[in-house]
């Protein structure tokens, strides 16, 4: 059964570093011909024994959202800090 993500690559406002390039999570997330054997795409798969399948999974971003870490912090969440 296909279960395509959506992939969203985010950032805070005080953190303008993206860590990695957008390629770098379309290899990851996606079917592409330079992607790892050990993709997200293969460990679903072979962690659900077959029962789910990422194939057709996008990955859109990066996209600067309107708050700061510290913005988040504060609702209780704790956001990784670089």
């Amino acid at each position: 059964m296909g279960t395509p993500w959506a992939v969203i690559l985010c950032k805070f406002t005080d953190g303008a570093d993206e860590p990695f390039p957008k390629q770098y999570y379309q290899d990851l997330f996606t079917v592409t011909d330079g992607a790892s054997p050990w993709d997200m795409i293969r460990y679903f798969h072979d962690q659900s024994h077959g029962t789910l399948e990422l194939t057709g999974t996008k990955v859109f971003g990066w996209f600067q959202l309107s708050k700061s870490v510290a913005d988040y912090n504060s609702l209780g969440g704790q956001a990784r800090e670089p």
